[in-house]
């Protein structure tokens, strides 16, 4: 009996080419990249002037496969400037959270201890992006760490081209209020037809029961379902394709707000991650994506951040020696930074990039919607104040002329109104309480929630039931070290975002 040939080694197989020739086929790693290269989103641009070239790779901000494409990418090309989609602060962040033993527990603890009104939604952003790092094994900002450690290795100068967070949200509130004070919020958002029919694999099945533990081995059931959006997204990744598998997968998710996490939802969701993120960065999920209904969001998170970032790639192409350019940004932003490339010199693209800076807004500059309602609730509370008093005092004045009797009755309906008025004040106290350690209260939820599920993580990967998370700064060339000798990451990067200098016809307010 003849033995079986050896297997082939990765790469190598046989075909039969026209006229029935054997041959053999080799496929090299160049190949390999191409075919890879072709399905990420990406786009091939060059300076006018330099005629630099400027390669921009769409990424997903907690995928795996995004960072080691964007590593990949600037290895082959070994570009002289690698400008990212990060601002200063969130740079500072992802290399501190980078080497943090529990990202979620230090984003918790930020998250719970800062007030709301301050960077509030700011640290329960980063809350969330480490919950879902977590969840998906990776770190957030992985491309972006990446692209940093793949540009100290090739000696690429590390460029940060987007708006400052803080301005973003300034615009966002600023926006969201105008819109408000318009009663223009909710206008355009798409409405489903009654009529439309409605996919039942995007329906739970109604035998499907879920429960949850609550840390005491209680069951506790769960009578929510996940939005049919949800569903529709993870049958079109490939995460499911009938509803079994869905309700599986809905099971998993629900069962994370349970204690204790089990790994092997931890383990169906990763996989099932991985997949919705390289399908978000797909055309045909970009084509559907918009935030046509949230029109802050639109003009500052995708319009105003197209911008930036296009006149930051400018920069960085438009300077001396300067031949080759990584740009690593979001895939939504692709589109947006290829309609504004050609028009970066014109004055009319430069006045709306000095604009994109200013913390207010041009159409909220004499907005008074803000300080309107906050003028509303001071002018009420003073007025009942002044009110109650005037009334008190004349109340107490009418009452001292009046004879003894009249007096008395005069007094005690005076007592029962400020005792009404007591109990109103009380009542409005109460509330401000309640609402204040309802806040406070959920957001200890959260900074549990996302812990829990580290926790189980980290276990999972402690007994080989996951894989562990990555260090995406691993390079050699970090040489640096501390007065202890141990390694010490300090990444230098260059801000391409600052304002454009006035022309004399124009002038720009900032506040």
């Amino acid at each position: 009996m003849t033995p079986p040939p050896p297997p082939l080694p990765d790469g190598v197989s046989f075909g039969t080419a026209p006229g029935g020739v054997r041959v053999i086929n080799i496929r090299f790693d160049e190949d390999e990249w191409e075919i890879r290269w072709a399905k990420v989103p990406h786009a091939m641009l060059r300076h006018p002037e330099t005629r630099a070239a400027v390669t921009l790779i769409g990424t997903a901000h907690i995928s795996k496969a995004a960072a080691e494409e964007t590593r990949e990418l600037i290895m082959r090309e070994r570009p002289d400037v690698v400008v990212l989609e990060l601002d200063p602060h969130r740079l500072n962040a992802l290399v501190r959270d980078a080497h943090t033993a529990k990202p979620c527990q230090a984003a918790a603890d930020r998250f719970v201890s800062t007030s709301l009104f301050q960077s509030g939604p700011t640290q329960a952003i980063g809350l969330a992006y480490t919950l879902v790092g977590a969840l998906l094994g990776t770190t957030p900002g992985a491309e972006f760490l990446g692209a940093i450690d793949a540009a100290k290795e090739v000696g690429a100068e590390v460029v940060l081209g987007d708006l400052d967070v803080k301005i973003t949200t300034s615009r966002v509130w600023k926006r969201q209020f105008h819109e408000l004070g318009r009663m223009e919020t909710y206008r355009g958002r798409p409405r489903v037809s009654e009529d439309e029919a409605v996919d039942e694999d995007l329906l739970p099945s109604e035998d499907l029961r879920i429960e949850i533990q609550n840390g005491e081995g209680e069951p506790i059931p769960v009578k929510y379902r996940l939005p049919s959006t949800a569903r529709r997204i993870m049958r079109d990744a490939g995460c499911g394709t009938n509803r079994t598998e869905l309700d599986k997968l809905e099971e998993s998710v629900w069962r994370l707000f349970g204690r204790p996490v089990r790994v092997d939802d931890i383990a169906r969701l990763r996989g099932c991650g991985e997949k919705v993120l390289d399908y978000a960065r797909s055309d045909d999920f970009l084509k559907q994506a918009n935030l046509d209904g949230a029109p802050a969001m639109q003009k500052t998170i995708k319009e105003d951040r197209d911008l930036v970032l296009t006149h930051s790639l400018h920069r960085a192409a438009g300077r001396a020696r300067v031949k080759k350019v990584v740009g690593v940004v979001g895939a939504a932003h692709i589109p947006g930074i290829k309609e504004h490339w050609d028009s970066v010199p014109t004055d009319d693209s430069r006045d709306r990039y000095n604009e994109a800076l200013n913390p207010i807004p041009k159409e909220c500059a004499d907005d008074m919607t803000p300080g309107f309602f906050l003028g509303l609730c001071l002018g009420a509370t003073a007025a009942v104040s002044v009110g109650a008093s005037r009334y008190t005092w004349n109340r107490l004045e009418a009452g001292s002329k009046q004879p003894h009797g009249a007096q008395a009755q005069a007094y005690s309906r005076l007592l029962r109104q400020t005792r009404m008025l007591g109990f109103a004040w009380v009542g409005v106290f109460m509330l401000g309480a309640t609402t204040y350690a309802l806040v406070s209260r959920t957001k200890v939820a959260l900074g549990e929630l996302a812990t829990g599920i580290e926790r189980a993580a980290q276990e999972g990967e402690a007994q080989g039931l996951l894989s562990r998370r990555r260090n995406e700064l691993r390079s050699d060339r970090w040489t640096e070290t501390d007065e202890l000798g141990n390694r010490k990451i300090e990444v230098r990067a260059t801000n391409a975002v600052s304002a454009y200098p006035p022309r004399e016809d124009k002038k720009y307010l900032f506040r």
